[in-house]
């Protein structure tokens, strides 16, 4: 069985909770965060999804991103990764997503890591024993005799919920070079390659160009940073809560 690990990570978070596990059960890892390679799976292959979540639901991007991935009835195992408050939705969205390019569902899994706003709030997760967790629940649905398929958690009529969207859009600083790596590096190409400014009905708030400014000088204006800050800890800056298995 050929493995591969598929990560969407903005920020980082999402990314070594997935190159973690990859290197753990010995498969190959693929970033989808910027753009996805074509690619051809078989139904002997194994895909596990790693993917943040943003207000209970999975970033547009990736409906994007699995466009150019194709399969035929591949088990998939997704790993919804959150900031310590909830998952809601995120994994049933994810399950119907998948379920659609033709992929089957054999195993679910909510796993913490630090929040995009607030990298404090949930900070150092997953930790080693959590993701010792997920490996092994990974190497416990690979030894089934058959891999059944798995019913994910959340409200079918997620799709009726109105999105939540916080008002949160990075812009450059006076010492803004224009390097060019936040406009080259946005999953959404929602920066203009004039002054770097945002787009700001494209831009999903991911935070992504801020954590890879070359010089440090892409914030949230004050207002928009002490919101960002204040809405992830009270969403969980003080649970602790523990990853979550489906299969």
């Amino acid at each position: 069985m050929k493995k591969y690990v598929f990560y969407f990570s903005p920020t980082g978070g999402t990314r070594f909770a997935a190159v973690e596990l990859a290197k753990t059960i010995e498969a190959d890892e693929i970033d989808i965060t910027v753009r996805c390679l074509e690619m051809n799976m078989s139904k002997d292959d194994l895909a596990i999804f790693f993917v943040p979540v943003y207000a209970g639901r999975i970033p547009v991007a990736v409906h994007e991103r699995l466009c150019h991935i194709k399969c035929d009835n591949t088990p998939a195992i997704l790993v919804a990764c959150y900031g310590n408050r909830a998952v809601d939705d995120a994994l049933l969205e994810m399950s119907d997503l998948v379920k659609r390019k033709g992929f089957r569902v054999v195993g679910g899994a909510e796993m913490i890591t630090p929040h995009a706003f607030n990298p404090e709030v949930g900070k150092f997760r997953p930790d080693e024993d959590e993701r010792k967790q997920l490996a092994d629940f990974v190497n416990k649905v690979i030894a089934q005799p058959v891999m059944k398929d798995v019913q994910m958690p959340g409200d079918p009529a997620y799709k009726d919920k109105k999105l939540v969207k916080l008002p949160l859009y990075p812009k450059p600083a006076k010492e803004c070079i224009g390097c060019g790596i936040c406009f080259n590096n946005c999953p959404m190409k929602a920066i203009s390659d004039v002054k770097m400014k945002v787009k700001k009905k494209a831009c999903i708030s991911c935070m992504r160009c801020i954590d890879m400014c070359s010089t440090s000088s892409r914030h949230l204006p004050k207002y928009q940073e002490i919101l960002s800050k204040g809405a992830a800890f009270a969403m969980g800056g003080l649970k602790k809560n523990k990853p979550k298995f489906y299969m």
